[in-house]
């Protein structure tokens, strides 16, 4: 495999609570649970910023944009909305 590098990941947007990044394709979002010196988006955007926390993730085939937050409310925000559509649960308006 080779060695993923800065520039192959492109940031679409980022702000205090979350940035979004495009995945290139063959790339893992998260960790290896057998070895985790694979490279992966996670523990590359970790070396970069303080605190980054996985809001969903994208098979390693598959190339796409992808989020992380950079606060824990922002990741918990985007599991509530998930398992609301899971759950099919309509969001109610303000």
């Amino acid at each position: 495999m080779s060695r993923l590098k800065y520039k192959d990941i492109v940031t679409v947007y980022e702000d205090d609570d979350l940035i979004i990044v495009s995945k290139p394709a063959d790339v893992l979002s998260i960790p290896d649970r057998y070895d985790p010196d694979i490279p992966n988006l996670y523990t590359y955007l970790r070396r970069k910023h303080e605190t980054i926390l996985i809001t969903h993730r994208i098979d390693k085939e598959t190339s796409g944009l992808i989020c992380f937050a950079k606060i824990t409310c922002v990741c918990f925000a985007f599991f509530i909305v998930h398992t609301n559509i899971i759950n099919g649960t309509k969001i109610k308006d303000s």
